[in-house]
């Protein structure tokens, strides 16, 4: 037998070595890089969603009024800010003394690996004239098929494993060239699984991970009503949500549903602290333009999911309270009963809070007219 009718199987796999992976941005260390880069989205991203409210831009996509922000939030835009800067200087102190209990990410095993992959796929083939044979598919024949049209790679491949079977097919470009074609085409795609495919799916393993700490911890901090009142309600001071008060907790809070929500998600999915960035970066977007108050047109979250502000914000509502508790899909609320499913029912209730917080502006400048009018 040549070398390219050998099986990936038969081939030693490479050795490797592994070696620190050298910082992304030195001097700064992954792990630092990792923690700061949720909070320069943070603040990056709600600088713009304070700008455009600032100036008066995107109104038409506001989902509030300056009127129901000044009579029904509890707490001051400025009490807001210095609690969320408290919560992330105690969730990246946390981050820090985690960081050194661990070691960095290794490199060097990556083509090791990729050849395991490229095995699998081997195997897998080996499987294909079984599953076409139990569904009454010659795979022979249709190989033959294949190759008598100068598509040898799919006649190899539909050969499955059996020498005896891809010998006997004649191709244009000669049994051993395609076996090596083979072989090559199938460590290429070994290589897109291992580079993409799998941090893809570990991505959206952490994302769901995620979801189901925030769904169900987040739903007790409602349900349990002396956690509720002496934690959580703090959160929900803000009927009318500022950007950047997507941190604005209690700092018990943070650590229960934030941090430790983080960690189980990271640790579950097997990302790399690079890899992690991408999760915290992304939490972070996801956080800021969930409560920045707009509903934007072209915001990259509604493609992916229908949880985004509107779905968000109605859960900040005193009629939403019981609903929406996800923060990434909608998933666990449609399983366990807390969707709101009727728009129109909470499209009238947001302008039923609109018009109330007009009328109490203009009883209040009418109140403030009376009192400084001269006596006579």
């Amino acid at each position: 037998m040549s070398n390219a009718t050998l099986f990936l199987e038969d081939i030693p796999l490479p050795p490797y070595t592994l070696h620190p992976v050298p910082s992304l941005l030195p001097p700064l260390s992954d792990l630092h890089l990792s923690l700061a880069v949720p909070i320069v989205i943070h603040w990056i991203l709600s600088g713009i969603f304070s700008f455009i409210e600032e100036f008066g831009y995107c109104q038409k996509y506001r989902l509030h009024t300056s009127a129901e922000e000044e009579s029904r939030n509890r707490c001051s835009r400025w009490e807001c800010f210095r609690g969320v800067v408290m919560n992330q200087i105690i969730q990246t102190l946390l981050g820090i003394g985690l960081g050194m209990l661990g070691d960095g990410d290794l490199a060097g095993k990556e083509q090791y690996d990729i050849v395991i992959w490229a095995r699998r796929i081997e195997a897998a083939r080996g499987t294909l004239p079984s599953l076409l044979s139990a569904v009454g598919i010659d795979s022979k024949g249709l190989a033959l098929k294949f190759a008598g049209s100068g598509m040898d790679l799919v006649a190899l491949l539909l050969a499955g494993r059996d020498c005896g079977v891809s010998k006997s097919i004649p191709m244009m470009g000669g049994q051993d060239i395609n076996e090596a074609r083979l072989r090559a085409w199938e460590m290429a795609v070994a290589g897109i699984i291992y580079w993409y495919i799998v941090p893809a799916v570990q991505f959206a393993a952490a994302v769901f991970a995620a979801d189901t700490w925030q769904y169900f911890g987040h739903r007790w901090l409602h349900t349990n009503k002396w956690v509720y009142k002496k934690i959580h309600s703090i959160h929900h001071g803000l009927y009318v949500p500022y950007s950047y008060g997507a941190a604005f907790t209690h700092p018990i809070e943070g650590l229960f549903l934030d941090s430790i929500g983080t960690a189980i998600a990271f640790g579950v999915s097997g990302l790399s602290i690079r890899q992690g960035m991408w999760l915290y970066g992304y939490i972070s977007f996801k956080a800021v333009t969930d409560h920045c108050g707009y509903i934007l047109p072209w915001d990259p979250i509604q493609l992916i999911t229908e949880n985004g502000a509107y779905f968000h914000d109605l859960h900040h509502q005193s009629w939403g309270l019981k609903s929406h508790f996800a923060v990434h899909f909608t998933f666990w609320d449609r399983m366990m009963g807390t969707y709101w499913a009727d728009k129109s029912a909470a499209d009238a209730l947001y302008q039923r809070n609109r018009n109330t917080a007009q009328r109490q502006m203009e009883a209040r400048s009418i109140g403030a007219g009376k009192a400084a009018a001269p006596l006579t």
